[in-house]
């Protein structure tokens, strides 16, 4: 169910995928690497940021939150763990600009998403 808030369902999945949860209740693959979530971003997002980082700590995952003066930079070049950062989809007046976003190595495709088939439309 979208939206559903269920920890159990969260713990059954990384459980399902090999995870296990360490001495100190972190979630960690079995060389002992912990799923780490440290949240880049920008001071739109203050008031969340911190509170996401905070909620992902909760429920086993290692997570901070920052927003350095070069957050776009490194989320363009993938030099990042997490991110917060939306677009409104028409930032440009133009949809196919919002469209580039999520085109195969758009210099504003911060997410480094890639799908050829999407590619191929767009």
């Amino acid at each position: 169910e979208p939206g559903k808030y269920d920890a159990a369902d969260g713990d059954a999945r990384l459980t399902a995928a090999g995870y296990t949860k360490d001495s100190e209740g972190f979630w960690a693959d079995a060389s002992g690497d912990r799923i780490k979530c440290n949240i880049t971003s920008f001071s739109l997002w203050t008031d969340l940021g911190p509170v996401l980082a905070e909620t992902l700590q909760q429920h086993g995952i290692e997570s901070s939150y920052s927003e350095p003066t070069d957050a776009y930079d490194q989320m363009a070049s993938g030099n990042y763990e997490c991110g917060l950062f939306g677009h409104n989809g028409s930032q440009s007046g133009n949809i196919y600009r919002t469209l580039q976003l999520y085109t195969t190595g758009d210099s504003g495709n911060l997410f480094q998403y890639s799908n050829s088939e999407f590619d191929a439309i767009v």
